[in-house]
């Protein structure tokens, strides 16, 4: 009996590894042995793994790589319903992005989501050679590159397949958490924090804080997207609703 495929294969890529998630048969993840540099060796190695057993009998693999936020930054374009166009959206973002992170920015791959609705818009920020990278070490591989995302995506993605009219993404991965704010199909709020103490003991700070300077109301539904699992009831607090817990980690 053949295997039964995802018809699309999701990937975590982190600084230190690559790893297949999200419920596929094929159990497998790669580390990075000389860091970032080697992310696209430790992907080609994986992916030909998968690729090669499949080309008898099915079409190539489709990839959706769901990228560690040590490898996309993120930003919120304010008032981009008001900016004429793309361009005009992309250099508010790059302008953004450079208040941070400098020169840098220059030779970064930025790109603006205007899916969701609202006034302000997702932008992120990706190091132009590394992309490159990661799309030729697919190709290389044997697959076909479905997109490339941050790890934000999935968590927006678990907060609209349950129609969460409003919900906090927490995105935690070792030494970084993105919070953000998601509400009648709109980003309202976005920041990211290097933790100080737990994810229970640091969360409920970061919470008022985005309250007090975005003015958010409304309820505290919570979706988690996290790189290791977490206990939700050590993270309980008055009011707070944890609707789903989605564990990037590998299959």
């Amino acid at each position: 009996m053949s295997r039964r495929w995802p018809e699309t294969i999701s990937v975590l890529v982190m600084p230190t590894r690559v790893a297949v998630i999200g419920g596929s048969p094929v159990q497998e993840q790669q580390p990075c042995a000389d860091g970032p540099a080697s992310l696209p060796a430790a992907l080609t190695a994986l992916l030909a793994g998968i690729a090669a057993p499949r080309k008898a009998w099915r079409p190539r693999p489709r990839v959706r790589l769901l990228l560690s936020h040590q490898l996309a930054a993120l930003t919120l374009v304010a008032h981009a319903r008001e900016l004429q166009n793309d361009e005009e959206r992309q250099a508010a973002a790059r302008h953004g992005f450079a208040a941070v992170h400098g020169p840098a920015v220059a030779d970064w791959e930025i790109v603006v989501d205007r899916r969701q609705g609202g006034d302000a818009a997702l932008a992120v920020g990706l190091d132009t050679a590394r992309v490159e990278g990661l799309r030729q070490a697919v190709a290389q591989a044997g697959c076909a590159l479905q997109s490339i995302e941050p790890l934000i995506s999935a968590a927006a993605g678990a907060a609209a397949a349950l129609r969460l009219p409003a919900a906090w993404l927490v995105i935690a991965e070792p030494g970084r958490v993105v919070l953000a704010r998601h509400q009648d199909g709109a980003w309202r709020s976005l920041r990211t924090h290097r933790p100080r103490r737990t994810l229970a003991e640091d969360l409920g700070a970061w919470i008022d804080q985005a309250r007090l300077i975005d003015g958010i109301e409304g309820t505290d539904q919570i979706v988690l997207a996290s790189t290791e699992r977490h206990d939700l009831d050590g993270l309980a607090r008055p009011g707070w609703n944890w609707v789903q817990q989605a564990i990037m980690e590998a299959a």
